[in-house]
């Protein structure tokens, strides 16, 4: 039995061989159809892990409510606008929301210039309280974090993010010394380590000064000034943002239902916006299986035209070996020989096509990696499903010539000239 499937291989690459211009042309759809969906498959899986990394390094177990001015609104002259959740709305959640395990408020001062010595750096306040560095995963690389006598006393201390660590005071240790700004004097109480994303802030936690909640209020101005283009608007925000952190990830789906109807009911008009990473994920998992489906799509088609074109050749091919079937009939071959023969070089053409396919499709996303700077993961379903569906493409479309080839009668092909 071996040794017949080895008759035929061998056979089947010979005729092929006989033609390789046209045995190339015929495969080129399926070349195409395969290095396509590897190539589409790769680019997409390293977008899709790079956005599901940066989800996961927020973490799904966290919610964050942010300020957002609502669409056409305005202040006019002095007027003031006011916009965004409140610290009513903290205490809400707080108190009606369970399985909460931290939940965390922002007051944030945008570009504030603080003096350590002669050295001075323009900074983010951010005015918040000890639960925000575990919501947002800060760890301290020196001295502590705002603690909750901070809070109760509007303590004049301050934690600086790594950069502004650097710029403020250079190789020197900053733990206890004092930083000024036009609001007062401010005791350096800890230093965190340098934070590689800004995950869930929209700003970069490394730039930022961190001080309590209660002394934000007390010691800076409340009223922001906001100039675009030449025009000067005042704002006035209770808090920038909210953050919170589930006991569990899997009591997200509860809570943020929770969240969005406590703050639906006391704010009229769409002035915060809710940031889920938990459902993120989960319509970016389905996000990719509508992806899968439609590249599946696309792919049937392709290998369906190179399919096509295998069967019209292998077509061609019959008729050419009219005479060579026939005396092969006459000799004594099944028809089951016959099928086999014209089936493996079909598939031997497939499979030959999805090869070249693969290879093709590997090279495209190294190119697009080198010269874009995109992430592309090539996994092993994605070259394996991609071979499969060709060497069964070439299955199925030889199986009507070959049977063509196989039902011609021994007396008739032989009269075939």
């Amino acid at each position: 039995m071996l040794s017949f499937q080895r008759r035929v291989i061998a056979a089947g690459l010979k005729s092929l061989l006989l033609h390789k211009l046209r045995s190339f042309l015929t495969i080129l759809g399926v070349v195409f159809g395969v290095a396509s969906v590897v190539s589409m498959l790769a680019i997409g899986e390293g977008l899709s892990r790079n956005a599901r990394d940066q989800l996961l390094r927020f973490g799904p177990d966290r919610l964050v409510i942010r300020s957002t001015q609502p669409a056409n609104s305005t202040a006019s002259g002095g007027d003031i606008l006011i916009y965004g959740v409140t610290q009513q709305d903290l205490d809400r959640i707080q108190r009606l929301v369970p399985n909460l395990a931290s939940i965390a408020g922002t007051y944030e001062i945008d570009k504030r210039e603080f003096w350590a010595g002669e050295r001075v750096a323009e900074v983010r306040v951010v005015g918040t309280t000890p639960a925000f560095a575990d919501i947002h995963r800060l760890e301290i690389a020196s001295g502590r974090f705002l603690a909750m006598p901070d809070e109760d006393q509007a303590a004049d201390v301050v934690v600086l993010g790594a950069a502004a660590a650097k710029r403020l005071f250079a190789h020197h240790e900053p733990l206890g010394q004092s930083i000024k700004s036009t609001s007062g004097y401010f005791k350096v109480v800890g230093v965190l380590v340098e934070h590689g994303e800004q995950s869930s802030m929209e700003y970069d936690p490394n730039e930022a000064i961190y001080v309590p909640f209660t002394t934000v209020k007390a010691r800076f101005e409340n009223v922001a000034r906001i100039v675009e283009g030449g025009a000067k608007r005042y704002e006035k925000l209770d808090l920038h943002q909210i953050g919170l952190r589930a006991s569990d990830v899997h009591y997200m789906p509860e809570i943020a239902n929770m969240v969005r109807k406590l703050i639906a009911t006391t704010h009229r008009k769409q002035d915060y916006q809710l940031m889920v990473p938990f459902e993120l994920l989960r319509q970016m998992d389905r996000t990719k299986k509508v992806f899968n489906a439609v590249l599946g799509s696309i792919a049937g088609i392709s290998l369906l035209v190179g399919g096509i074109g295998i069967m019209n050749i292998m077509l061609a091919s019959v008729m050419e070996r009219t005479r060579e079937i026939g005396i092969r009939r006459a000799l004594g071959a099944r028809r089951r020989s016959i099928i086999a023969q014209f089936v493996t070089e079909s598939m031997l053409l497939s499979t030959v096509g999805g090869l070249i396919g693969i290879g093709v499709g590997v090279c495209i996303p190294a190119i697009v990696t080198r010269i874009a700077n995109v992430q592309t993961v090539i996994t092993p379903w994605a070259i394996a499903l991609p071979l499969g569906i060709s060497v069964l493409t070439g299955v199925m479309f030889g199986v009507y010539p070959a049977r063509r080839a196989a039902c011609m009668q021994p007396v008739e092909a032989l009269r075939h000239t």
